[in-house]
Parts: C-alpha cells; sequence; structure tokens
C-alpha cells in the first residue's frame, strides 16, 4: 500500500514539474525563426501581392537623400501600380515642381532639399496617368490653426486638444482617401510614417492618426527601410537564420502580427516591429 502512495505521489509531483516547466519556459529560436520565414519573401513577391491585392496606402518611409531617391525609382515605382503619388510639399508647389520637370529645369526638380526628377521620370514612365498630390498643410490650414490658438488665449480658454502638422497631414491624406481614390503612394520622412513618436516633438505620426480612425476599413501600410550597412538586432537574427543575403531585395511583412513573446519580448524588437507593417533590407 505505501508503494502505491509513493508512487502516486511521484506521479503528481512530475505532472505538476511538467506543468510548472511549460508555464515558465522561453521560446525556442526555431518558433522564433519560424515566425519570422513565415513573413519573408523577395521584394519583388511582395510588390506582386499589392498589386493583384490592392491597397489604400503605403507610406514609405525615407531620408531625404539621393539614395532613397534611387531605391524609390528603380525598386519601388517600377513594380508597384499606384493611382496617386503623394509627395511631402504643399499642393500648391507640385504644379510648379512639374513645369520645371517638362522644361528640364532638373535642379529646381526637389522634394524637401533632394532631387525628384528620377522619381518622377520612373513613374511617368510607368504610369502616364498617375496624380502627383502634396499633402504638407496648405498655408490656409496652418493660418486657421494659428487663429484659433489665438482665439483661445484670448478668451482665456483651453483646448483639451489642438492641431498639428501631422494631423493636417492625416486630414489631407483623409480627403483624399474618402474621394475613393486608392493605390496612394506617400514618399515621406520616415518618422511621419511610423505609428508611433519620439522624433516630432509632442506631434503625433499621421499614421497613427489614420490607422486609428480607419481601424481595419481601409488598407494602410506604413515601410520601414534598413541601409544594406545599417546593422541591428534584427538583421543580426534574420541573417542569422538564413532569411536575407547581402545580394537580395528582402521584405519582412505583417510584422506587427508577429506574438512579441515568440521573440522573448526583446524591448529592441518591440519598438521596431511594433512600429512598422514591413521591414525592407535592400541589397547591396
Amino acid at each position: 500500500m505505501k508503494l502505491v502512495y509513493f508512487l502516486f505521489f511521484v506521479f503528481i509531483h512530475s505532472q505538476q514539474s511538467q506543468a510548472q516547466s511549460e508555464n515558465f519556459q522561453i521560446p525556442s529560436r526555431s518558433t522564433m525563426a519560424e515566425e519570422f520565414r513565415s513573413r519573408t519573401v523577395p521584394l519583388n513577391n511582395w510588390l506582386n501581392t499589392l498589386n493583384e491585392e490592392g491597397f489604400d496606402l503605403i507610406c514609405f518611409g525615407e531620408t531625404h537623400n539621393s539614395y532613397f531617391r534611387e531605391l524609390e525609382s528603380t525598386k519601388i515605382i517600377p513594380l508597384l501600380n499606384i493611382n496617386n503619388l503623394l509627395v511631402e510639399t504643399q499642393n500648391s508647389r507640385v504644379e510648379t515642381i512639374l513645369l520645371d520637370f517638362n522644361n528640364e529645369n532638373f535642379d529646381n526638380v526637389n522634394v524637401t532639399g533632394a532631387t525628384f526628377t528620377n522619381v518622377l521620370e520612373e513613374l511617368f514612365r510607368s504610369n502616364p496617368l498617375v496624380s502627383i498630390i502634396g499633402i504638407e498643410p496648405s498655408n490656409d490650414q496652418t493660418n486657421q490653426a494659428t487663429l484659433l490658438e489665438i482665439e483661445h488665449i484670448q478668451n482665456g480658454t483651453i483646448t483639451e486638444y489642438t492641431t498639428s502638422r501631422d494631423s493636417m497631414i492625416a486630414e489631407n491624406i483623409k480627403t483624399i482617401l474618402e474621394s475613393g481614390k486608392t493605390r496612394n503612394l506617400a514618399i515621406y520622412g520616415a518618422n511621419h510614417c511610423n505609428y508611433f513618436g519620439g522624433r516630432l516633438g509632442f506631434d503625433t505620426p499621421f499614421m497613427r492618426f489614420l490607422t486609428n480612425y480607419y481601424q481595419s476599413t481601409k488598407k494602410i501600410i506604413n515601410v520601414h527601410t534598413f541601409l544594406p550597412e545599417q546593422d541591428n538586432l534584427l538583421r543580426i537574427y534574420m541573417e542569422g537564420f538564413g532569411l536575407i543575403e547581402r545580394n537580395q531585395d528582402t521584405i519582412l511583412f505583417n510584422t506587427k502580427s508577429i506574438p512579441p513573446e515568440n521573440y522573448n519580448y526583446n524591448l529592441e524588437l518591440l519598438n521596431l516591429l511594433q512600429a512598422y507593417d514591413v521591414i525592407f533590407f535592400p541589397a547591396n
């Protein structure tokens, strides 16, 4: 009888130990690798899927320099079917930019201080009917926001909410989306395409405004690009898992859907994978 009790005790203890070990185990590297592998495709495959499925807005975050403009004109625009290109300037300036482009005054064809000539050349070659829309706040929008602030100050009233540069950009994009225009590509500073602020002072990125407003009713995607020479923890893991090669353009998509526990709640990865939908690793 004592033997029976002893064996029963051993069985219960082993079950409890097994349950405890399952509760407090960390995910294996193979679990993490599979999460990344199932979301990794060559750039061309991802662009083809977007063309087939359609989209409402893609925000391609950039640094305003010739490298990104070359990247956009050679690897994104030729393969992505878009109806509208949204650019980081006032819409009133777009006509002047296009006039200089058509007159081959290429020194004046720039947006945010970097040449836009190669982007426009490829854009019109791929789709002559595409529209270019400046979505920066207009002078009227800025003046109205300023007058409203002055009015509150004079009346001694305190407002719980206020407008900002990015909120006005979001309003301009909303006007486009509400008109039924789809397949919009925005080439914008990476901080504005982010879902979280940090480098915008007290402002909220326009992408956060839009995703909060539309939830899942619009297909809105943001893209973050890591330069080939830019080392980071995500690249280290991706290369370690054999998922990216230096000579291939690679996309990691649907990043926010990766359960944080499957990359062991690493804060550096969490901040990155929750801030963007897509990570782009260009080839050298």
